[in-house]
């Protein structure tokens, strides 16, 4: 679940509440600040207290991190997509090695290496 923008973690255990009611309906088990999402995200389980859909992806609950209440949104997905940058720095460094290839002004039989 995405926890907000403020970087403070759930490290297990806090309260997740039905923000309608204030009843503890789940605990989280873990969390971290994501670096590239920019979000505080943790990992949690949810009792079966309204049924699945209930508890689809978006619906907010609240989570007791020092005190205070945060906003706390189911994810059903992940945040970001690992493979998309992966890619993106693999192509720009294809991208890169061929530039240099051709402006070194190598012979077109030789093979470019690339790293």
């Amino acid at each position: 679940m995405d926890v907000g923008a403020e970087q403070l973690d759930c490290v297990g255990n806090e309260p997740l509440r039905c923000p309608d009611t204030g009843k503890v309906v789940g605990f989280t088990t873990s969390g971290c600040w994501g670096a590239l999402t920019g979000k505080s995200l943790a990992l949690g389980f949810v009792g079966p207290d309204g049924g699945s859909t209930r508890w689809a992806d978006g619906h907010r609950l609240t989570v007791d991190l020092l005190g205070k209440r945060y906003n706390a949104f189911i994810r059903e997905d992940a945040l970001m997509e690992p493979a998309g940058v992966r890619d993106r720095k693999a192509a720009e460094r294809t991208k890169r090695d061929l530039l240099a290839w051709v402006e070194s002004g190598s012979d077109n039989n030789r093979p470019m290496a690339t790293v």
